[in-house]
């Protein structure tokens, strides 16, 4: 397995970072420019069948998220207050036709409302999720989502459950019949 990191400004080049995908079998997404461009990222990995690993960070929180081919997707966690026309842009038979994303929407988030600390245990633990599922451990019950809150020390991970009118989902249904 080779891993490579690449740095450019994913918004104006996202026919770079479609390329990326299309040449990859697992992509790790930590940008933080908010729910939007996590969704775009789901829908080219949904479109070319990669196995997306993605986390983030809030205050002491942080969250890694597993989305494999064929399984719920972030649209499917109905936590968020979708704009249905951005959404609509960002659908998987569309996805790869967009030259730049800087059209989506960016999350408000409060300044300085994450450290470098919980960041760097984002990523740890987004790699030691990934070697567990390469490892297989029968042993080891890997869920779709998994929430920290560093100072409590407070853990809970739960699968995410498919929701039939995910437009993501029905959009690749329907681009594959």
């Amino acid at each position: 397995m080779i891993v490579e990191s690449h740095h450019l400004d994913a918004l104006p080049h996202w026919q770079n970072i479609v390329q990326l995908i299309k040449e990859s079998t697992v992509v790790f997404n930590m940008i933080d420019v908010g729910e939007y461009f996590d969704a775009a990222i789901q829908s080219a990995c949904m479109k070319n069948k990669t196995l997306l690993i993605q986390g983030g960070t809030f205050c002491q929180t942080f969250s890694v998220d597993i989305y494999k081919p064929g399984q719920p997707c972030v649209a499917c966690q109905s936590l968020y207050q979708w704009d249905m026309e951005v959404i609509d842009k960002l659908l998987p038979s569309k996805i790869e036709a967009i030259t730049d994303l800087s059209f989506i929407p960016r999350d408000r988030n409060p300044i300085q409302q994450s450290n470098s600390y919980v960041c760097t245990m984002c990523a740890n633990m987004i790699v030691a999720r990934f070697s567990t599922l390469v490892i297989d451990d029968p042993e080891v019950e890997v869920h779709q989502r998994f929430i920290m809150t560093v100072n409590s020390g407070e853990v809970v991970q739960f699968p995410v459950e498919k929701e039939p009118e995910c437009p993501f989902c029905k959009d690749l249904t329907n681009e594959t019949q």
